[in-house]
């Protein structure tokens, strides 16, 4: 997560830290990874606009995951396998915790991280989830120098879930066709018969619509109502020639989200389909927690443990 984005560059995050005056590192325990700055209060803002910035948009390199996981193998040498201590530690966690991630140790199996690489760290995963994009095509080009086109068509092609959201929508189709400069043309993943025309006027407004029946792995969406914003240029459609053959996407709102005859791939040009609590239940059940109910959990921990005026006078 210390690599660059295309506002930041690899290695001026510590940098840009270090300059107003903080520091900054990360950790990980058996429940989660924190990165964390500590700066001035008056230093917030751009903390929290550099770290929304990696969280979405990290660059990855195939060298820079081999050099990472070297590391890590260097790390895992000096701590563990050097130390009958932590080997006996980890093999009681083994045991204890037989279906369970508190089994897995928290850096990893030597044999696990001596196989990691680009491609195989999206491998094994149960979606893979192309979010939306600031343009298309350049995420495209880039998806495409880093192999990882290739790490979704793969996983794809043996049944695994896809979903594509607005930018991640376009990117399934099989081609985008851009005849006034507002994006660029390229040649989509080729996982739905759609083609995507851009246009200079955005569309950028709220919309409720229904699914209708669904097949596979997203058919748990069938007949779930679902609230959303567009924010996108360019309508999408069937490819006419591939419609013409008889490979013809699923519509499965009407104007806005296709699948593909397997029913494993779902493009959708709604955001925000995550926190709409009808989805999160019909996706991961009726106990999945709402984005209201995450926020009001962490509100309720901060009122406990923060006297009151604390995050007042920091952000002053």
């Amino acid at each position: 997560m210390f690599k660059g984005t295309d506002e930041v560059a690899s290695g001026d995050f510590s940098a840009i830290v270090e300059a107003q005056g903080g520091n900054d590192n990360a950790f990980t325990n058996n429940d989660y990874t924190a990165y964390f700055q500590r700066v001035a209060a008056d230093r917030l803002d751009l903390m929290m606009k550099m770290e929304s910035d990696r969280m979405r948009d990290l660059r990855l390199t195939e060298e820079d995951v081999l050099t990472e996981r070297d590391v890590i193998l260097e790390e895992r040498g000096q701590r563990t396998d050097s130390d009958p201590g932590a080997l006996l530690s980890e093999q009681m966690s083994a045991a204890q915790f037989l279906n369970h991630s508190y089994g897995v140790p928290i850096i990893g199996w030597r044999h696990e991280m001596e196989a990691l690489d680009l491609e195989t760290a999206l491998a094994g995963a149960d979606w893979v989830v192309l979010p939306g994009s600031k343009q298309v095509s350049g995420d495209l080009a880039w998806l495409r120098a880093q192999g990882l086109d290739r790490a979704i068509a793969d996983p794809a092609g043996q049944g695994g879930a896809v979903l594509g959201i607005c930018g991640g929508l376009q990117m399934l189709g099989e081609a985008l066709i851009d005849t006034h400069g507002v994006d660029g043309n390229a040649p989509g993943l080729g996982l739905l018969p759609l083609v995507t025309q851009f246009d200079p006027d955005k569309t950028v407004q709220r919309t409720q619509a229904c699914f209708g029946d669904l097949v596979g792995a997203w058919s748990a969406l069938s007949g779930v109502t679902v609230q959303g914003y567009e924010i996108h240029h360019g309508q999408t459609a069937q490819h006419p020639a591939m419609a013409a053959a008889g490979d013809i996407a699923r519509e499965v709102l009407p104007g806005l989200a296709w699948q593909n005859d397997r029913g494993n791939v779902l493009g959708c040009y709604l955001h925000g389909l995550f926190e709409d609590p009808a989805v999160l239940q019909a996706l991961f059940g009726a106990s999945a927690p709402t984005l209201d109910s995450v926020f009001d959990g962490l509100a309720d921990y901060l009122e406990r443990h923060i006297a009151p005026g604390v995050l007042d006078a920091l952000i002053a």
